[in-house]
């Protein structure tokens, strides 16, 4: 007995029209263009990148007018000169860190790290639950622990006692 052939539901026969896909690519770059200038500001570079590819969708869709509005909009912000320069503050560094962030920057387990918090060698703030570390704190804490005399240690890495140091040969 042969099983039936399933049917594989067939696209609707009429294709939607060009003009009505474009309408609706263009609404919907229009709202990620909004939300891109929302989230990073009028004037960051992800919303240059942004027009850009929009313009390049009203280009490709005829809408040439529109299309260097937005290339102009674009490069006005990215124009070291232009009307628009503010960017994003940069953030050369964190101005603090959580736990993994101290243990990676001190290059520690975080047992250790939190071993060190519990016995307050180690300088750090609550924030609720949370531990944070200021990275100037982290530094001072590692400055403060810097050798400055050398001793001489066994095979094992243990300082050697006074007077057990093997004579030289001669």
């Amino acid at each position: 007995m042969a099983t039936p052939a399933r049917r594989t539901p067939t696209p609707s026969p009429i294709p939607p029209s060009s003009e009505a896909s474009g309408e609706r690519l263009l609404e919907t770059m229009e709202k990620s263009l909004e939300t891109v200038r929302h989230v990073f500001g009028g004037s960051h570079r992800y919303y240059a990148d942004a027009l850009e590819h929009y313009a390049k969708a009203l280009h490709a869709l005829g809408d040439t007018d529109r299309a260097a509005e937005a290339n102009l909009r674009a490069a006005a912000i990215r124009s070291p000169g232009g009307a628009a320069t503010a960017r994003l503050p940069s953030l050369d560094g964190p101005r603090v860190l959580d736990a993994q962030g101290a243990a990676r920057y001190l290059s520690l387990g975080l047992d250790t790290l939190y071993r060190l918090v519990r016995s307050g060698e180690l300088p750090h703030s609550r924030i609720g639950k949370s531990i944070r570390f200021r990275p100037e704190d982290l530094d001072e804490y590692i400055a403060a622990r810097v050798t400055r005399e050398w001793t001489r240690v066994d095979k094992r890495g243990r300082p050697r006692q006074n007077g057990t140091e093997k004579p030289a040969d001669n």
